[in-house]
């Protein structure tokens, strides 16, 4: 029996201010919006939650279904778009943001 790589995923952001928030995202967005979220502004988490998010158990004020689109995704706090974003680069890639920043001669340590 072969392996099967997993290509979705529940962010599911617990023991913050946003706890019980869940999102399936897919964990296959391309490079090209990995990259461009090396210094993330609303265009660019705009742009990976386009790719990657399929669906969220998110409600408005009164309690209905908040539909899952970039619209909306648009208007939440910036601070749950970079946790949604840090959520998915760690159960996507196994590496937590933030990384540790790069030598400052270049030179790698023993």
């Amino acid at each position: 029996m072969g392996f099967h790589i997993a290509t979705k995923a529940t962010l599911v952001l617990a023991d913050t201010a946003w706890a019980g928030a869940e999102i399936i995202c897919r964990l296959n967005a391309s490079i090209g919006v990995v990259l461009k979220m090396a210094e993330p502004d609303r265009a660019a988490l705009s742009e990976w939650f386009g790719e990657a998010a399929e669906s969220w158990n998110l409600e408005d004020g009164d309690g209905k279904p908040l539909p899952c689109n970039v619209t909306n995704f648009a208007a939440l706090p910036m601070g749950f778009q970079l946790r949604l974003y840090s959520t998915w680069v760690t159960l996507a890639t196994g590496v937590s943001l933030p990384l540790e920043p790069k030598s400052p001669n270049g030179v790698l340590a023993p």
